[in-house]
């Protein structure tokens, strides 16, 4: 069984420290401004932290002197709202640090800072309103004392925040991405597996092989029914079972005009190393990096790497430079909620929301991130994609930690939906279609039926402003218009479903009392029909009587998956019934007027011979 060896509990341990902030929540969509921080300090260490008044919401830092201090590191947490910096103790060489920040602020509100460093020389801070192209200076702050009763030294001074406002808020950068809905998509499985593993407590209601070209297809139909654009292709490398099925999911998705991009593995057997990494980026572009079936933005390939924070921001610039300089580009989009990962991708997402003690505020501020770090990065725009969840289960898999979230009849799937849908996405993931070992899927199960697939059709509906609405269309022939009372006629019966959504709980009503059924296999109740579905049945009927006689047409009821109910009924056909003893009578007149005009002839031509 194939498997991320990461568990996501790990994962989650790994990155919360950097995404909790004390149990704020920030919403407002205005309030942002830029400001730049100068810290220059000659003590052994210092810290510069911003205590009330507002927040930290991203920051970039650059060393511009005294990197090269004995023993000197420096450090920001944006959550903190903390700078640090720390380097031999009764060092004095002078470090400086240029801190650019997008805080939240309420206009005449007082910002209170806090200032702790060692015993020896001051720290002295620079704040910049940096709100237009220019910093401009508001206020200077110089720690030069100790404290005897406190070993840290600490120290308050206090600002009017109107003095950072002046010239702002910053306006959101929102990215001009199309709204979409994506889910991730694992063609990792094997047939055999439905029925040898001890690990599933579920499974699809047809077990396959993610290499059958017929399921591949079934998927992408019911996902499309769902209103999801896309998926998220889990992939691990050149000649993996995953890349072979990816080529063969391709070829099929662009038959449906659906979406395709990769979920890029970045742990094998633990992280791989940088130049495997390297490797499989290189060989993904030279199969995958012109390849028109596959998802682009602005000509680049969209790629989702998974587990970022297993390598520092700064080893995958190593990585995906010399990608670059190959001529290789792509769109990244992180699965992090680390702030830093940003200097290096192009956009953050999360795959896991379990574990999260409030994933709505974790969602509004990542939307935040996402919508401001630009204005510390040449107004580049990031995309921000939420993801949403039906639960997880991997107490069952070796090796797991025994993370549990219960579906709760759906209502964990919905909270995950609000809190996406709150956080104002560019797109939309979902967290999984047959992910079966997490127990995350949403594909049609023993277990669930439809369930998670419907209500995906509903949160896709809202998110994408859009309906999802079957179109059924019912098609009644015969094979002859006119027969004789002891002939019988096969009527056809073709019923399409032209719309984007599916119909469900079809039932099908015939009305043929003039007729008497001779054959047929007539479909009382169809469960589901999917956008571009076809059910055909015949019908084998004798007429009762004589004349012309109408065979009413078929009537189709059904309920979308909002649960508004429809009807549809096609034309009535008319046939002409003739009786066989009418049909002699008329043969017999034809043979007398024949007969008739044979003696005439014979008449006429012996009258002409005298």
């Amino acid at each position: 069984m194939m498997k991320k060896i990461f568990s996501l509990l790990a994962l989650i341990c790994l990155i919360l420290p950097h995404v909790v902030a004390d149990g704020e929540t920030i919403i407002d969509e205005d309030g942002y401004y830029r400001a730049l921080l100068v810290i220059t300090s000659k003590s052994d260490w210092s810290t510069v932290r911003l205590i009330s008044g507002g927040h930290f919401i991203s920051a970039t830092y650059e060393v511009t002197k005294g990197k090269d201090a004995p023993e000197c590191k420096c450090w920001y947490d944006v959550h903190l709202n903390l700078i640090g910096m720390v380097k031999k103790q009764f060092d004095t060489t002078l470090v400086r640090i240029e801190v650019k920040a997008i805080v939240y602020l309420e206009e005449g509100s007082t910002l209170i800072f806090e200032i702790k460093k060692g015993d020896i020389e001051y720290t002295t801070v620079e704040i910049f309103n940096y709100n237009g192209e220019e910093p401009i200076s508001a206020e200077t702050f110089t720690h030069e004392c100790t404290i005897s009763d406190d070993p840290e030294n600490r120290v308050e001074f206090s600002m009017n925040a109107d003095e950072l406002t002046a010239g702002g808020p910053l306006s959101l950068l929102y990215n001009s991405v199309p709204q979409l809905v994506w889910t991730f998509y694992y063609p990792w499985y094997y047939e055999n597996q439905w029925y040898s593993s001890d690990v599933l407590t579920d499974m699809p209601l047809i077990p396959h092989s993610s290499s059958d070209p017929r399921i591949i297809e079934l998927h992408i139909k019911q996902a499309m029914a769902a209103g999801i654009d896309g998926f998220i292709v889990s992939w691990w490398g050149e000649d993996s079972y995953t890349d072979q099925n990816l080529k063969t999911i391709l070829d099929i998705a662009s038959k449906h005009d659906f979406k395709i991009t990769i979920y890029f593995e970045s742990l094998g057997d633990g992280p791989r190393s940088e130049e495997e990494l390297k490797r499989m980026f290189l060989s993904f572009f030279r199969n995958y990096g012109n390849d028109d079936r596959y998802y682009r933005i602005e000509g680049k390939p969209v790629i989702f790497v998974w587990a970022v924070d297993s390598h520092p921001p700064s080893v995958w610039t190593s990585i995906l430079s010399p990608v670059e300089f190959r001529g290789y580009t792509g769109i990244y989009i992180a699965m992090t909620p680390r702030v830093d990962y940003l200097d290096i991708f192009d956009g953050l997402h999360i795959y896991g929301t379990v574990g999260f003690d409030n994933l709505s505020i974790l969602y509004k501020r990542l939307s935040l991130v996402c919508r401001t770090y630009g204005y510390l990065h040449d107004r580049k725009k990031y995309i921000w994609a939420a993801t949403l969840c039906p639960g997880y289960d991997d107490r069952k898999i070796p090796g797991r930690a025994g993370l549990y979230q219960p579906r709760d009849n759906g209502e964990y799937y919905e909270k995950t939906f609000d809190a996406a849908f709150e956080s104002s996405p560019d797109w939309i993931l979902i967290t999984s279609f047959n992910e079966w070992w997490e127990h995350t899927h949403i594909e049609p199960s023993v277990n669930y039926g439809y369930t998670y697939l419907d209500m995906t059709a509903l949160f896709s509906s809202e998110f994408k402003g859009i309906q999802l609405i079957p179109e059924i269309t019912i098609q009644k022939t015969v094979d002859k218009s006119h027969i004789d009372t002891d002939e019988s006629v096969t009527v056809t019966v073709t019923i399409a479903n032209r719309g984007n959504g599916s119909a469900v709980n079809i039932s099908i009503a015939e009305n043929i009392s003039k007729f008497e059924l001779l054959e047929s296999i007539i479909p009382q109740k169809i469960d589901r029909m999917l956008p571009s579905d076809v059910v055909n049945y015949q019908m084998t009927l004798r007429a009762k009587g004589d004349g012309t006689i109408e065979i009413p047409g078929t009537t189709a009821r059904f309920e979308d998956v909002y649960g508004e109910e429809h009807e549809v009924t096609s034309e009535s056909i008319e046939v002409t019934v003739f009786r066989p003893q009418v049909a002699s009578t008329y043969t017999c007149v034809i043979l007398i007027v024949i007969a008739v005009i044979l003696i005439m002839a014979v008449f006429l031509k012996k009258s002409e011979e005298r």
